[in-house]
């Protein structure tokens, strides 16, 4: 089994009232407190992309818990000035479930969302004809007593391409 069962994802966007500068002071002093938030919380793999107006992180944790989701998240948004705001999307490896944060200066917001393994039956179904994507040619005997490796998939017939004539 894998050493982390969960990801996380964060956004943070600056508000059209920070100028360029403020924008850089506010991110200069943020990014390193949040990283340190994140360390405490055992986050591994911490990743920063500032994109202008919005910053990206993302990191994995070894397990799944809720506590250090809503601990972080309070911290957070005792942490963020007025003109930012985030989200924090926890999503557990096998997919079965999802934590949902919405950040605000001295305010956040969780939802839980559980996975079906099916999709909901109102969601429209797209159809597809039922060929295989990667044809696996018939695997004949080795002529000699060597064993013989077996095609690559990479050399399977183009199922797109134009028949020959």
């Amino acid at each position: 089994m894998g050493r982390y069962q969960c990801e996380m994802f964060g956004r943070f966007i600056y508000g059209d009232i920070l100028t360029y500068e403020e924008l850089q002071d506010v991110e200069a002093l943020f990014v390193p407190r949040l990283d340190e938030l994140l360390q405490q919380a055992g986050a591994a793999h911490v990743d920063f992309t500032p994109t202008g107006d919005i910053l990206l992180v993302q990191c994995a944790f070894e397990a799944q818990k809720l506590y250090i989701f809503r601990k972080l998240a309070q911290e957070l948004a005792a942490l963020l000035p007025q003109a930012v705001r985030g989200n924090l999307l926890f999503l557990k490896k096998d997919l079965s479930v999802q934590h949902l944060y919405w950040l605000e200066a001295g305010s956040w917001r969780e939802e839980e969302r559980l996975l079906p393994e099916r999709a909901p039956q109102h969601l429209p179904a797209r159809t597809v004809s039922s060929a295989p994507l990667w044809p696996v040619p018939e695997l004949e005997a080795p002529a000699t007593e060597e064993a013989a490796e077996p095609p690559s998939v990479l050399e399977a017939p183009d199922p797109d391409a134009p028949a020959a004539s």
